[in-house]
């Protein structure tokens, strides 16, 4: 047994370091974009909370209680920034300690696991895991973050607990489990699935011999590592060829300083390690970054053999030789949830397949997929261009924002999306859409297959003209091409829905109101059911069936079929805005009750019209540009007009037939004596008729790469105290150099009071102390700024003055600050009156009315009572012996409205009631008096409603705790 002890320990101590090996979980997971992955120290320690079974079953499967001996062993060697909680759990959480640094408490608390233990049988891993992850969510410090499960290991699996992982994974927490006993009662492959899906391991031993084996396999991976290990700052002075593998391990930094890095094996970047390579290439078999990582890639080359496992940063600056060489290529890519990948204007390649989960800004960069392609996490093109020469499967998140700006969407932000290409067979070019948002963005989204949504939203929005126009094209807003067929069966309202919820909107957005969707196959809607008549599918958490108005198009919306496929609805709900036919609509194979918005039918025929309407060249129009003219000569760009490298000109020809037309450029590379002769070949919808128009561009003089600018995204930033610690924890701030071409992007943050915020050289900032203070960008180059404002509030500075729910809704940008995770929302709520007034009845005495107040003999006590007849004041007498107040009235009629307001002795109001005379009112009928908080309140809408059935905002008291 002391064997099995002193490996127990070592085990713990393994826990606390990251493994190289290589988590290749792809499960979804919902996450917020947080791609600044905390701050990063070297002086950061472990924040451990142990998660130990409390049931009789765990004591006889360890009955000398190793699960609390070695941890207390473990205590022992702690450093000064160590900290440790526990959490104990049966059915529920029996135990727990918050996470502290203090040894002695956390040893006294610790003991208790091995002197009280819970008599119930009954376990539930979840209850325990959720306080665990509560804990080292609340109390986030740059520690590393890690969760030890130690249970039996049966009756243990539900789902609560595969999202509580799910969650731990997306806020970068590593899980370890650990089973004692008998290896038939653990449910092993449950236990490694949330263990591996962290990071993190799982081992069960039946005694000691075999854990001594277990756990001397699992340290091999850091302590025999296979291939060099680098565990201080280091810089080259040569180039470097690793034969085997490279591991850097933790707030370890490399500087290539201008040589080549090769590694024959696998590349280990572990947290919080950097490279910096400047004028470099970095090859490896393998590389697998683990989360706050960073790669900075300054006109450097990343270049992957095999497969890139990306959790942390690659930051690219600065394009890699000619305009033609990637600046990233690799075989296959895997970006994790924490990964966040900026191409600033560069190029990347992937020879297989491409899963993205995290966070990819293009910065008018260019990402070519050679096979398939899946996005579930933020991938914005921004005026970049995704190639997938395979299928592409969307599969984000759900709608976070109703400006379409924090979700997991494919944003193409003025870009273009091509899937498959023209020539390609039918396997591929196809778009699947299982869930997420295609967010058009006023890009172009090309698909030479089919595209099918199954769930989640197609959002077209943006346009800058009339869509029924002859010179409405691509560029000129959302315009999406489907060369195959187009199916929507998505279960989302893509209609507007309004629904008022809390005297706030959770509205349903139009997501069809612009740009034109054209349709080469079939044309399909798919489903008929509404989940609720007045509910908005938003205010349902977008979990119920609104597949009646999938496809509800409105504004400027068109729809534009080609190649006179079927048409079929299955919805009443459903109807297209504009809809516009090659030929007659007659021609077309209808089915279902498929219908237009007013006179919206627009017939075209076949055309032979070849020529163009514009051209220009980087976004410089080409001078005398005249249809009927073909050639033109001496078109001058300059220098810093190029965002696609500094040899590719931007071309953009629009056909004069828009719809039909095809517009090809033949040549837009500029040769080393700085000319080019552009080609632009355009063919009619006919097919045979074809124009050419040639233009001979030259590179002018000028600076090229130099800083104009930088911007913040935002002008204010907030936080609020939450006891000794600040909400939100941290935020990050971004940041864009113009132009995106710049050479020098490099900035330098400031805070002017540190005592206030700080700020990370990557723009995170830190909350420090109550006050305010500007967070500054400033550019190396140029010397060009931006500032924003950070306020430090405390708990009340937002709820000053509110003192009912009318006030809170009155203000909807206080409101929506409140709200949007400044406060705790179990600790903010509104007060049902009935505490203090028990009761108000009304009597007759003579030819007055009267009415008696009785009040509660709680404390406070009530010392006044004011009462208000349709707003005229009357002071109310006391009947001390009976805790009552009386008032007189010797006109009074039916429906006078009468307020009765309560006071304590130093003169605070306590809560008011109102009422109609001569309707009666009594505490508790229909609603427990009592507070109410904003959580429980979302979470029970019922609720919610029978109480402003009876009390009106202004009679709802607002309390924080």
């Amino acid at each position: 047994m002391k064997i099995y002890i002193k490996i127990l320990v070592a085990f713990v101590l393994l826990l606390s370091i990251n493994t190289p090996s290589i988590n290749t979980s792809s499960k979804t997971v919902e996450a917020a974009y947080d791609y600044s992955n905390l701050s990063c120290t070297n002086e950061q320690g472990r924040d451990i909370v142990f998660v130990i079974q409390d049931t009789p079953d765990i004591q006889s499967h360890d009955p000398d209680q190793s699960r609390v001996t070695e941890v207390l062993s473990l205590m022992d060697d702690a450093s000064s920034k160590d900290r440790f909680g526990f959490v104990g759990f049966n059915k529920e959480v029996t135990k727990e300690l918050a996470l502290t640094n203090n040894i002695v408490q956390a040893k006294s608390k610790l003991n208790e696991f091995g002197k009280n233990i819970s008599p119930y049988m009954a376990n539930d891993l979840s209850k325990g895991l959720e306080k665990a992850v509560d804990e080292l969510t609340k109390k986030s410090t740059s520690n590393d973050k890690v969760i030890v499960i130690m249970t039996v290991g049966n009756s243990i699996y539900n789902e609560v607990s595969k999202k509580l992982a799910a969650k731990a994974y997306e806020e970068d927490i590593t899980i370890h489990t650990i089973s004692f006993g008998d290896p038939l009662y653990a449910d092993a492959p449950f236990l490694t699935e949330i263990a591996k899906l962290t990071g993190g391991n799982y081992t069960h031993s039946p005694n000691a011999a075999f854990l001594k084996d277990v756990l001397s396999k699992l340290s091999i991976p850091v302590q025999n590592f296979s291939g060099r290990e680098v565990y201080s700052d280091w810089t080259l002075t040569q180039d470097v060829v690793e034969p085997n593998g490279l591991l850097i391990h933790d707030n370890v930094k490399v500087d290539l300083n201008g040589y080549d890095l090769t590694v024959n094996g696998q590349l280990v970047m572990q947290s919080c390690s950097e490279m910096r390579a400047v004028n470099s290439v970095i090859t490896a078999k393998d590389l697998h970054q683990q989360s706050r990582a960073t790669i900075h890639l300054n006109n450097s080359q990343l270049n992957v053999k095999n497969e890139l496992v990306q959790d942390g940063n690659v930051l690219v600056n600065g394009n890699y030789g000619s305009a033609s060489i990637p600046e990233i290529k690799v075989n296959m890519y895997n970006q994790k949830i924490h990964g966040f990948l900026r191409l600033a204007g560069q190029l990347m390649e992937v020879e297989k397949d491409f899963l993205q989960e995290g966070n990819i800004n293009f910065e008018k960069g260019r990402v070519t997929v050679q096979q398939d392609a899946v996005q579930k996490g933020y991938l914005n093109v921004q005026e970049g261009k995704l190639q997938v020469n395979g299928n592409l499967t969307i599969n984000g998140g759900p709608l976070m924002d109703v400006a379409f700006t924090e979700n997991k969407s494919l944003n193409v932000g003025g870009g273009v999306v091509q899937v498959g290409f023209d020539d390609g067979i039918g396997s591929t070019g196809n778009v699947k859409q299982l869930s997420g948002q295609l967010y058009v963005n006023h890009g172009t989204v090309e698909i030479f297959g089919d595209y099918t949504i199954s769930d989640g939203w197609l959002t077209m929005i943006k346009g800058s003209m009339d869509t029924t126009s002859a010179g409405y094209g691509p560029g000129d807003g959302d315009y999406v091409r489907v060369h195959g067929n187009f199916t929507m069966a998505s279960l989302r309202n893509h209609m507007e829905r309004q629904y008022s919820y809390i005297g706030q909107p959770m509205n349903d957005q139009s997501h069809l109101t612009d740009g034109v969707l054209e349709v080469a196959g079939d044309f399909r809607q798919m489903g008929n059911t509404e989940s609720h008549s007045t509910y908005s599918d938003r205010y349902q958490k977008y979990e119920k069936n609104y597949s009646k108005f999938n496809f509800n198009a409105s504004g400027r919306h068109k729809v534009l079929l080609t190649g006179k496929g079927n048409i079929s609805f299955a919805s009443s709900g459903a109807s297209f805005n504009i809809l516009e036919v090659s030929g007659k609509y007659s021609d077309y194979t209808v089915s279902g009750p498929v219908k237009w918005k007013y006179d919206h039918l627009i017939e075209r025929s076949v055309s032979a019209n070849a020529d163009l309407a514009s051209l220009s060249i980087n976004d410089i129009p080409v001078v005398g540009f005249d249809p009927k003219v073909k050639n033109y000569f001496n078109h001058i760009v300059q220098p810093g007009s190029f965002t696609s490298g500094v040899s590719t000109l931007k071309v953009e020809a629009r056909a004069d037939d828009y719809l039909n037309a095809k517009v090809e450029v033949l040549n837009n590379i500029i040769s080393t004596d700085g000319t080019a002769k552009v080609q632009v070949l355009v063919t009619a919808h006919d097919g045979t008729t074809q124009n050419v128009y040639t233009i001979n561009v030259k590179v002018g003089s000028g600076s090229n790469g130099q800083v104009t600018s930088v911007t913040l995204d935002r002008e204010e930033l907030l936080f609020t105290e939450e006891g000794t610690n600040f909400k939100p924890n941290r935020a990050t701030l971004t940041h864009t150099v113009y132009p995106n071409n710049a050479v020098n992007q490099k900035v330098l943050w400031t805070s002017s009071n540190h005592s206030v915020v700080t700020v990370s050289p990557s723009g995170i900032v830190t909350p420090v102390g109550i006050g305010q203070a500007s967070i500054t960008v400033t550019t190396e180059d140029g010397n060009f700024s931006d500032s924003v404002t950070v306020k430090v509030l405390k708990q009340v500075d937002l709820l000053e003055g509110i003192k009912t729910l009318a006030d809170l809704v009155s203000d909807n940008d206080r409101y929506n600050r409140i709200m949007n995770g400044l406060y705790d929302m179990n600790k903010i709520g509104i007060v049902v009156p009935g505490t203090y007034i028990q009761s108000i009845n009304f009597s007759a005495l003579g030819n007055l009315a009267v009415g008696t107040v009785k009040t509660n003999l709680a404390a406070p006590k009530v010392d006044k009572v004011e009462v208000s007849i349709n707003g005229i004041p009357l002071l109310a007498n006391t009947v001390t012996a009976y805790e009552e107040f009386t008032f007189l009235r010797a006109t009074m009629s039916v429906r006078d409205y009468i307020e009765v307001i309560a006071y304590d002795a130093t003169g605070n109001e306590l809560e008011r009631v109102s009422s109609s005379y001569p309707v009666n009112f009594t505490a508790g009928t229909p609603v427990v008096p009592g507070f109410y908080s904003i959580q429980r309140l979302l979470a029970d809408p019922a609720t919610f409603s029978l109480i402003l059935d009876y009390y009106s905002p202004e009679q709802l008291r607002f309390a924080a705790q």
